[in-house]
């Protein structure tokens, strides 16, 4: 990379397969005392003519009321899988001990988000922008090394990112 690297935008859908991305991004950032983004996002799964008819129907602050309220209810129902911050938390603990350090007194500038959105890639694209990220880590699925095609996401961020996309194989028991 000709920049340094600052801010990382680590990508998941909380699967097991992205846990080596996760490892990978905590590294980057400690290495680069970069801050580190870890994102969620969630499939708002309403068609677009639905919630503009919607949203015609109750007025534009009734509908930003519900959009918000469905988008707390995406990060609870996550606690149950695991959150991003949880999975952050743990990440980060685990990079403390492989290096030998003291995970209660490792200072590491990090933050998690969860986010609903129709389109995927464009949300990850937006938050590494209003993040000023400038890279974003991902993981890849099971079968990537094995001339099987990658997830849809992760072809689009590839696609169409204007900064480096790092795409993290999955472990072994992947």
């Amino acid at each position: 990379m000709s920049t340094p690297i600052r801010s990382i935008l680590f990508a998941t859908n909380l699967s097991q397969a992205c846990v080596p991305a996760l490892t990978t991004s905590v590294y980057l950032a400690a290495h680069h005392n970069a801050r580190l983004v870890l994102l969620h996002v969630v499939d708002s799964e309403v068609p677009d003519h639905i919630e503009k008819q919607l949203e015609r129907t109750i007025g534009r602050d009734q509908f930003e009321k519900i959009k918000q309220e469905h988008e707390h209810d995406a990060q609870e129902a996550l606690i149950g899988k695991m959150s991003p911050g949880k999975l952050g938390q743990k990440a980060i603990e685990q990079f403390c001990l492989d290096a030998g350090l003291d995970p209660d007194k490792f200072e590491f500038n990090w933050q998690h988000l969860v986010v609903a959105d129709k389109d995927l890639v464009g949300a990850v694209l937006k938050q590494a922008d209003e993040h000023e990220c400038n890279l974003i880590v991902a993981g890849s699925k099971k079968g990537f090394f094995r001339g099987q095609s990658i997830g849809s996401t992760v072809k689009g961020l590839l696609e169409k990112s204007k900064i480096p996309v790092l795409v993290v194989p999955p472990g072994k028991e992947e």
